[in-house]
């Protein structure tokens, strides 16, 4: 059984709205989803804003730039971050 590092700083969905905060490591283990990442931006170093978590939508809304992004919830617990 191999070990794993834990990731650096805390998932995404645990950071309060109106943070902004910079990704530390993103899940590697859904390469369509590091595609999405890509497509959108998202990736280690990359700053962001956490605007709101909608839990009755199951949505976390972030600003990337100048762009307003929605994720789901296996998108946003995939993504950890430290704040700035």
């Amino acid at each position: 059984m191999g070990y794993r590092t834990p990731p650096q700083g805390d998932p995404l969905t645990s950071v309060e709205p109106e943070r902004t905060v910079t990704i530390t490591r993103i899940s590697d283990a859904d390469p369509d989803m590091l595609r999405y990442f890509t497509q959108l931006g998202l990736g280690p170093d990359t700053r962001l804003q956490v605007l709101a978590h909608r839990p009755y939508a199951d949505v976390t809304t972030i600003r990337v730039g100048d762009r307003d992004v929605d994720l789901g919830p296996s998108a946003a617990e995939a993504i950890w971050v430290v704040a700035n």
